[in-house]
């Protein structure tokens, strides 16, 4: 069996968490208050726990029974991965959606869509956002991204 943890959160919150059941509810205290709610910008243990409970990612991390981290689905399914080796596809999820806000059209969600993803990657390439995951999670990684990049800052 294979529990879904949030990847961000310490080791004693992740023994915690993956002991409740669905429908409970963990309340945390917060050492401090949150300074921005982009999680493209900071990586501190604060921001990560506020982020982890605001944004859903493309996939989640869950660890086996021997304690290997396995991917699991969320925004997206899991990844097929080519014979080469070269290409991961990814399909966001059916039922997958934007919570109701005023941002979108009539103030209601809607569906995500593979553009959606592509957006917040890139968004970690765009110099302009200075995200401190760029190199972790896009450079090199993504074919084009680096001459994207460089026509972004330009």
């Amino acid at each position: 069996m294979i529990r879904k943890i949030p990847v961000a959160l310490s080791f004693a919150f992740l023994v915690v968490y993956g002991g409740l059941a669905p429908a409970q509810t963990l309340r945390l205290p917060s050492n401090g208050r949150a300074e921005t709610f982009d999680p493209h910008s900071r990586t501190d243990q604060l921001h990560l726990r506020y982020f982890a409970q605001i944004y859903e990612s493309p996939l989640e991390v869950g660890v086996d029974a021997d304690g290997r981290m396995v991917p699991g689905p969320a925004v997206c399914e899991l990844p097929v991965v080519s014979k080469d080796r070269l290409t991961v596809r990814l399909k966001v999820r059916p039922g997958a959606r934007f919570h109701d806000d005023a941002c979108f059209e009539g103030g209601k969600g809607r569906d995500a869509t593979a553009t959606d993803v592509v957006a917040s990657l890139l968004r970690h390439a765009d110099p302009a956002a200075k995200s401190a995951y760029y190199e972790l999670f896009v450079q090199h990684r993504f074919v084009g991204v680096e001459a994207w990049r460089d026509a972004a800052a330009r």
